[in-house]
C-alpha cells in the first residue's frame, strides 16, 4: 500500500523509481519520496518520488502536446493503440498480477481478477469505434433530413488521464472516459 501521508527522505539501500514523462523514464530531482510497502511483510519495494513543481509542469505541458496529436488522429489509428495496449496487457497478464500481489497484499488469484477487469475496461475501449458513428435520417419531415455526429475522443481534461482505482491497470480505465461517444443530433433542411 502506498503511504502518502509518510513521506521520507531516500535511503540508498530501497530502488527509486523514475518518473515517466514524454515516453521517457526520468530520474527525479525530488527530494521527498512515498513508499511502497509490501503490505506482507511491511518491507520498504520501492520508493515513488514526490515530483517537483517543475516536473509536475513539464508533465502537463508534454500532455497537452500529446493530445493534440491524439485528438487530430483517426478514429481507426486510435484503435490501433487500444489494441496493442491490450496486447500488451494480455502478454504480462501474470507479472501485472504479481505486483498487484506485491503492492496491495491481495490473494495472486484476486490480482489476477483486478488486472482481468482492467483487461475488459481496454477491450471495451477497443470497440468504441461503432459507437462514434453518426446516423443519418431522411425525410423525417418535409424537406427535412437529420444526422448525428459523434465527435472522435480527446482527452480533453487532464482527469481523464488519472482515474485513481483499487483495480489493476488503473491507466486503463482513464480510456474509455476518453472514448464516451457525445452525441450532437441536427436538422437540416434541404
Amino acid at each position: 500500500a502506498r503511504q502518502p501521508g509518510n513521506a521520507r527522505q531516500l535511503s540508498d539501500s530501497v530502488p527509486k523509481l523514475p518518473l515517466h514523462i514524454n515516453g521517457k523514464a526520468v530520474d527525479s530531482k525530488a527530494t521527498e519520496f512515498y513508499d511502497v510497502i509490501d503490505p506482507a511483510t511491511q518491507k520498504v519495494l520501492w520508493k515513488v518520488p514526490q515530483a517537483t513543481h517543475a516536473e509536475m509542469e513539464s508533465a502537463v505541458a508534454v500532455s497537452k502536446a500529446a493530445q493534440k496529436d491524439w485528438a487530430a488522429s483517426s478514429v481507426s489509428e486510435r484503435q490501433r493503440v487500444m489494441f496493442a495496449f491490450q496486447h500488451l496487457i494480455r502478454e504480462d497478464m501474470d507479472n501485472l498480477a504479481k505486483l498487484v500481489t506485491q503492492e496491495q497484499g491481495k490473494t495472486l488469484a484476486d490480482a489476477r481478477g483486478d488486472v482481468f477487469r482492467g483487461l475488459e475496461v481496454v477491450e471495451f475501449a477497443c470497440g468504441a469505434a461503432s459507437h462514434l458513428m453518426g446516423e443519418t435520417m431522411e425525410n423525417v419531415g418535409k424537406k427535412i433530413d437529420t444526422y448525428r455526429s459523434t465527435p472522435p475522443p480527446a482527452f480533453s481534461r487532464a482527469a481523464d488521464c488519472l482515474v485513481v482505482t483499487h483495480h489493476a491497470v488503473p491507466p486503463a480505465t482513464a480510456f474509455p472516459s476518453a472514448s464516451r461517444p457525445a452525441s450532437r443530433p441536427s436538422t437540416s433542411q434541404r
